[in-house]
């Protein structure tokens, strides 16, 4: 497992999410990814990653609504993510695994979490959060 500087820098590279528009119903966006923890397991580093989307509207989504979180690691997609409907207000929670080189240098991977609606569209279609470790 790495020190404590090396998840300080991490939580330091992090970008964030778009501001959110002005909406009325279904909002749903991802507020956050954060590092849990790190495992070296000798050659490679294994990131325990968590994240949360919210449904920042005033309304539930719909039961039959489809929405994944797309995961890119370097440009290259490596995993898609099914998020459930959420209530106003309500967020939900979802893991993401890394595994990078030891020997690759901090801050030189680059995460990119993308929102996708896939039926129906919501008002912060395109809501992505970047994170470099």
């Amino acid at each position: 497992m790495l020190g404590i500087g090396v998840l300080a820098a991490l939580v330091v590279a992090q970008s964030g999410a778009a501001p959110l528009p002005a909406c009325s119903g279904n909002a749903a966006a991802i507020d956050s990814v954060a590092n849990n923890d790190v495992q070296n397991n000798g050659d490679t580093e294994r990131y325990a990653l968590r994240g949360t989307v919210t449904n920042h509207g005033t309304r539930k989504q719909a039961p039959k609504v489809l929405q994944s979180v797309e995961v890119y690691q370097d440009g290259e997609k490596i995993n898609e993510i099914g998020i459930p409907p959420l209530g106003a207000g309500r967020s939900y929670t979802f893991r993401q695994g890394v595994v990078r080189s030891v020997i690759a240098g901090e801050g030189t991977t680059h995460l990119v979490f993308r929102l996708e609606m896939h039926k129906p569209q919501n008002c912060a279609e395109g809501s992505a959060y970047r994170l470099r470790v």
